[in-house]
């Protein structure tokens, strides 16, 4: 849009309507530069990375709202900025990981696991069983 100022557009996008359950995830807003390099977009790396269970729950989950706060996280640094628009009711997965802590050990009855005092703690246990996705 030649001659569109960013007021004019940050306008638009102020009254853009979506159709529940449809979600949007763009690289960065329309006055900003997303970053390229030779391997391809560095928001496209994080999302990939995200996918891969980077942004996955517990469960494994992982979800639009999950992607995008992910992606916002490791953007830090640089000026881009990702944008997020969503109309849902329900947040559901759009991908399943292996979970990164067995199931079993979520919820397991804390009281059956041994005593903390004289070994490691509770967190320290649960934390050497966490997996990659």
């Amino acid at each position: 849009m030649q001659g569109t100022s960013a007021t004019h557009l940050r306008s638009i996008n102020a009254r853009a309507m979506l159709r529940e359950g449809i979600s949007i995830l763009a690289a960065s807003r329309g006055d900003q530069i997303s970053v390229e390099t030779s391997n391809g977009g560095l928001f496209t790396s994080l999302v990939t990375d995200a996918l891969g269970g980077g942004a996955a729950d517990l469960l494994g989950n992982v979800t639009a709202p999950a992607i995008y706060a992910f992606a916002e996280a490791a953007l830090g640094a640089w000026q881009q900025r990702p944008l997020f628009k969503s109309h849902l009711s329900t947040v559901l997965p759009i991908r399943k990981c292996n979970p990164p802590i067995d199931r079993a050990i979520l919820t397991r009855d804390t009281r059956t696991l041994p005593s903390a005092r004289g070994g490691l703690s509770t967190a320290s246990r649960i934390r050497s069983h966490v997996r990659k996705c």
